[in-house]
């Protein structure tokens, strides 16, 4: 599990947060209207579905995907 928390630099209303969902990632969102610095908005799960136990794989998958979440200030 790795948290989504709101960047140290963005406050406010925020476009939702997306990721693909499939191959063992799971994505929650809390449905908070405003983002905080560090404030938790969110989580998501990357499950060895196929219980291959290659953590190495599953670290990489879940920096991959916590690398690729922005944030974008609503209008």
């Amino acid at each position: 599990m790795c948290n989504i928390l709101g960047p140290k630099d963005f406050a406010g209303r925020y476009k939702p947060i997306t990721l693909e969902q499939k191959d063992g990632v799971y994505l929650k969102m809390y449905h908070k209207d405003d983002a905080k610095p560090q404030r938790k908005l969110g989580h998501f799960n990357v499950v060895d579905e196929q219980d291959t136990r290659d953590m190495e794989s599953l670290m990489k998958k879940t920096m991959k995907l916590k690398d690729s979440i922005r944030f974008i200030q609503q209008d």
